[in-house]
């Protein structure tokens, strides 16, 4: 990774010495960097989770907002989903966090969303973003449609 902490600090407006006094190494520094990421992941999905009753789906439903969001709207609004899912390709310690964090969603959700149809939902939501990383130059997928299709596969009527 082409990383490191000089150009770190030249890009934060610091001196290394004051950045390496908060992180003391580029592993300290990532670390941090997948905590924050984490934690506003969090506050975003409790954020959705507010919006309805805990019923069956509805952590699923929530991840799937998040995951299939329009790009236009992800443009304007930066939330730390691509962040996440781009990096952990790259980084093992992050797709240890990453996959930490979403047993952890999972446990805490299995009342409502150990269905098998749920799990579709969202492996069907991780393919879609997998194909714009395995497939760039590729037309993207329509989150709108896709979306609204998951969503009814996670919601009972």
């Amino acid at each position: 990774m082409g990383l490191s902490l000089d150009a770190v600090a030249r890009a934060a407006g610091v001196t290394k010495g004051g950045l390496i006094h908060h992180f003391p190494s580029k592993q300290a520094l990532l670390d941090a960097i997948c905590e924050g990421l984490i934690e506003r992941l969090d506050e975003l999905i409790d954020g959705l989770l507010a919006e309805e009753p805990a019923t069956w789906g509805c952590f699923t439903r929530a991840y799937l907002r998040l995951a299939l969001e329009d790009p236009a709207d992800r443009a304007r609004t930066p939330d730390p989903w691509d962040g996440l899912c781009n990096a952990s390709i790259h980084i093992p310690e992050l797709q240890r966090t990453w996959s930490t964090w979403l047993r952890a969603r999972l446990e805490r959700h299995r009342d409502t969303d150990s269905d098998t149809d749920l799990l579709v939902a969202r492996l069907a939501a991780d393919g879609a973003w997998l194909h714009t990383v395995l497939l760039p130059d590729a037309a993207p997928p329509d989150y709108v449609a896709l979306r609204a299709r998951l969503l009814a596969l996670a919601s009972r009527s």
